[in-house]
C-alpha cells in the first residue's frame, strides 16, 4: 500500500506491504481481510493495520 492519505500527508505519505485473503461464505456472499504493515516516509514511524469486509453481490435483472 502506497499513498498520502490526509492524516499521513503532513508526514510525507505511507509506504509498506499487504497481505489479504477473500472467502465465499455462500453464494454471491464474500468474506475479505487484508492487513498492512505500513511505514511513514518522513518520520519512520511503524504501524499495522487490519481491514474486513464482507460484500453481497446481486443482480437487478431476471435471467
Amino acid at each position: 500500500m502506497n499513498g498520502t492519505a490526509d492524516i499521513m500527508r503532513k508526514y510525507g505519505g505511507m509506504k509498506g506491504i499487504g497481505i489479504g485473503y477473500s472467502y465465499t461464505v455462500a453464494p454471491d456472499l464474500l468474506w475479505n481481510i487484508e492487513y498492512y504493515h505500513l511505514n511513514e516516509l518522513d518520520g519512520g514511524k511503524n504501524s499495522n493495520t487490519i481491514w474486513t469486509a464482507l460484500t453481497y453481490y446481486f443482480k437487478n435483472y431476471e435471467d
